[in-house]
């Protein structure tokens, strides 16, 4: 979790109570048979999302956000996610539960996860290594190496790369449209789900317990808040520092 500076600072971050809401969006649209695709995006330009919030207030890192991984790992339906610029922490872990999953060309990834002083999350700690290479994937997830969206595409994080928001939404909004047409689409939805979800939910859920587990024990330190108040911090000096001219050739 975390967030990402400059002019995007704190810019469209998740809530707990966002988690919370958005995995009883995800409960609620299992049990509505008209519904066959669910798709996360954002209408915020050029950010998709800062990651979700660290502060002194948190207690448990868990609250929100374990029902929300849940919900992404149990969902039985077909999970598109639009990436339309920058996506920090949780808003690029939750891409390893995704069934579908697009960005624009000025989309960017990070996890500060090692900077922050925190440990993986969403599963990632399984799926990244599996997804990247364990060497990138050490990279992205420890020392916050910024993906690109053609890096995203390589990596098979993302399945196209669209060159603006408006594409981006009239790729996500056709896909889904294909889908839902699909000769016998319901029940055809349900047996694809149920035989990606079979093999990899019950070891998903376990990297998450592990990866939990771990996040708790650091809250009851308070080493990721302050070392979030610090990369806050830099990030802020960064930003207010004069800028040098240029010199002349």
């Amino acid at each position: 979790m975390g967030r990402e500076g400059g002019s995007n600072f704190n810019s469209n971050a998740i809530s707990r109570v966002t988690m919370r809401h958005l995995a009883e969006l995800l409960n609620a649209a299992e049990a509505q048979d008209d519904i066959l695709v669910f798709l996360i995006t954002s209408k915020v330009p050029g950010v998709f999302s800062s990651g979700a919030d660290i502060s002194a207030d948190i207690t448990d890192p868990g609250d929100g956000f374990d029902e929300l991984v849940r919900a992404l790992v149990s969902f039985p339906k077909i999970l598109a996610i639009a990436v339309n610029g920058l996506a920090v922490g949780v808003a690029v872990t939750i891409l390893g539960h995704a069934d579908l999953a697009w960005c624009t060309e000025g989309a960017r990834f990070t996890t500060p996860f090692g900077r922050l002083a925190l440990a993986p999350e969403a599963s990632s700690s399984l799926v990244f290594p599996a997804r990247l290479g364990r060497p990138l994937a050490t990279e992205v997830l420890l020392t916050g190496r910024p993906l690109t969206s053609e890096d995203a595409l390589r990596c098979g994080l993302v399945a196209s790369v669209l060159a603006n928001e408006a594409a981006l939404e009239a790729e996500a909004l056709a896909c889904a449209a294909r889908i839902s047409s699909l000769h016998a689409a319901r029940r055809t939805v349900a047996v694809f789900k149920r035989l990606f979800n079979a093999p990899v939910s019950a070891a998903l859920l376990g990297a998450h317990d592990s990866e939990l587990c771990e996040l708790r024990s650091r809250f009851v330190d308070g080493e990721p808040v302050e070392a979030a108040l610090r990369y806050f911090e830099e990030r802020s000096r960064a930003v207010r520092a004069p800028v040098e001219p240029a010199p002349r050739l």
